[in-house]
């Protein structure tokens, strides 16, 4: 887990985490990546981690499966992340709570 995930800050009481980088081939569907995401959840609250954060690039339909995984939008950084010229798209940042 620690190649994924980076335990960065205290909340109070409550220990926070950062989901670094992990992806699928969404070319092959077949709950991979909700599988993935439920293990590191399944960790992080093994390790004693109280929340989990993550970012991801706006425009590619991510924000539902995010949520339906139990994260919530927190905010974003607008114009944050360039995929070519004249295309720039938001950070999205995103928290769950475990």
């Amino acid at each position: 887990m620690s190649e994924m995930v980076e335990r960065v800050t205290e909340i109070g009481d409550e220990l926070a985490a950062w989901l670094l980088t992990c992806w699928v081939d969404v070319s092959n569907p077949g709950g991979a990546g909700r599988a993935l995401l439920d293990g590191l959840t399944d960790l992080a609250r093994a390790d004693g981690l109280d929340f989990l954060h993550l970012s991801y690039r706006d425009g590619m339909g991510l924000g539902r499966f995010y949520e339906s995984c139990g994260f919530s939008e927190v905010g974003r950084i607008p114009g944050a992340i360039r995929v070519a010229p004249g295309d720039d798209r938001d950070s999205v940042l995103m928290t769950h709570k475990l």
